[in-house]
């Protein structure tokens, strides 16, 4: 075997040897907008360090931080010195996409003071996590994009909803909510079957206690209940079976917060 290979061969275990003695690595969730903090684990041998984050950035500290301001596929290459020749590492980080975050609210249709919160968030990394702070020292973390909360009192609220990915990615919004103190009777509806109007639905705030006692016009008592919410008669008697059409008289009576409101008498009319 002639010099000239043998020479080349060690030249190569040499370079090879070199570039081995080049690593890094990197800590933190791979987020836009997240500081991540890259390692320098090289030999002691190799000095003037620089590095290249795969979208225009570089260092040349030993073991800087960066921030990806887009979500995608970076080359990341650690350069330095071994023995005079320029030896280099590089690794791929993907930078994935944060959740858009954004949520709307309504009230439960017989209690104003509970509102369904519905997150309309979206993209990210794999199953979404949710975490609400809705304005009055409670929070609910979930993995459902539906929650319910129902409040002590009328007020305004600031409900903030935090969503994060699988990789901790994570965005928030707050937005401000009104709570109602309502109180609303109907005076007809029609209980045949039809979805539409099928129940007497008192709407309170969901707080306060109430009794209700619905007679017919003979003065038989067809409907009672005591509730903080959810005052509902479909209609029937206390057998199951359907009352006739016609007009109904009914008493509601709060049981405490008496300051707020007034016993209320009424007439409801039954339709088919």
């Amino acid at each position: 075997m002639s010099v000239k290979p043998i020479f080349t061969l060690l030249f190569l275990f040499w370079v090879l040897g070199a570039t081995a003695q080049v690593n890094f690595s990197y800590n933190g969730n791979p987020c836009i907008n997240t500081v991540l903090q890259f390692t320098n684990l090289s030999n002691a041998g190799v000095t003037n360090l620089e590095w290249e984050f795969g979208d225009g950035g570089t260092s040349v500290a030993t073991n800087p931080t960066h921030a990806y301001a887009a979500a995608g596929t970076y080359t990341v290459v650690l350069s330095g010195l071994f023995n005079g020749v320029t030896v280099s590492k590089q690794n791929t980080i993907v930078i994935g996409p944060n959740p858009t975050v954004n949520f709307s609210d309504s009230t439960l249709y017989y209690s104003s003071f509970t509102h369904i919160f519905t997150s309309q968030s979206g993209g990210g990394t794999g199953q979404l996590r949710y975490f609400w702070n809705f304005g009055d020292n409670q929070s609910l973390g979930t993995q459902s994009n539906m929650v319910s909360h129902k409040y002590t009192e009328a007020g305004s609220y600031a409900v903030k909803l935090v969503v994060s990915d699988a990789n901790e990615c994570a965005d928030s919004v707050t937005n401000a909510i009104t709570v109602d103190d309502v109180f609303k009777v109907p005076n007809v509806f029609t209980p045949n079957g039809d979805n539409v109007n099928d129940q007497f639905i008192v709407t309170t705030n969901g707080e306060t206690l109430f009794s209700i006692d619905i007679y017919s016009r003979w003065g038989v008592l067809v409907f009672t209940r005591t509730d903080r919410q959810q005052l509902v008669w479909d209609g029937r008697m206390p057998d199951g079976s359907v009352v006739s059409p016609g007009t109904y008289y009914y008493v509601i009576t709060p049981l405490d917060n008496s300051a707020a409101y007034e016993p209320l008498n009424g007439f409801i009319t039954v339709f088919y």
